[in-house]
């Protein structure tokens, strides 16, 4: 769904208050996400240290707790279940999803092993574009004449829109009206 939206024809004076405030919002936003950075610097500052710390802390606790609690296993987890509870926390075993490992070898051996079996279905095929080889070869043509043909003879063109844009002045302080 596409909303139309009727946009008044501007006169030389609103155009440059126009472009005065969106210079303004943008110093705006400069500034708000200085100060936001600052603030999330700060409680960094603040808390980080103690963070760490307790994350430390908690490795240190972790292996003996699985140590423990994988040879009591029986006498932890009654009935065949694989968690139990303490007062605190709900603790217990849990399966990782399931993933790929090689038996021998890389993913990429495997890949092609399967694309000389015949197996396609299970091997990807990627073939790209080396872009930037292109633009710099293209580049290296100096008449654009000749640059433009040599592109062409490979199906591509150079493609460039040129777009507005508004940057506030260091240190410029438009008022909003």
């Amino acid at each position: 769904m596409r909303i139309k939206i009727k946009i008044p024809e501007l006169s030389r004076d609103a155009f440059f208050d126009g472009v005065d405030q969106l210079a303004h919002c943008a110093v705006q936003i400069e500034l708000l996400e200085a100060r936001k950075k600052h603030l999330i610097n700060a409680i960094e500052k603040r808390y980080g240290d103690k963070v760490k710390e307790l994350k430390a802390s908690m490795k240190l606790l972790e292996g003996p707790l699985v140590s423990f609690a994988t040879r009591h296993a029986d006498e932890l987890f009654s009935e065949g279940k694989k968690s139990a509870d303490s007062p605190a926390a709900v603790f217990g075993f849990r399966m990782d999803p399931p993933s790929l490992a090689t038996l021998k070898g890389s993913f990429e051996e495997v890949a092609l092993a399967l694309k000389e079996k015949g197996e396609d279905d299970f091997v990807k095929v990627v073939i790209s574009l080396l872009k930037d080889a292109v633009m710099a070869a293209a580049n290296k043509i100096e008449d654009p004449a000749e640059r433009a043909q040599w592109l062409a003879e490979r199906g591509l063109c150079f493609e460039q829109a040129e777009k507005f844009f508004i940057k506030p002045k260091a240190g410029a302080d438009p008022k909003v009206s």
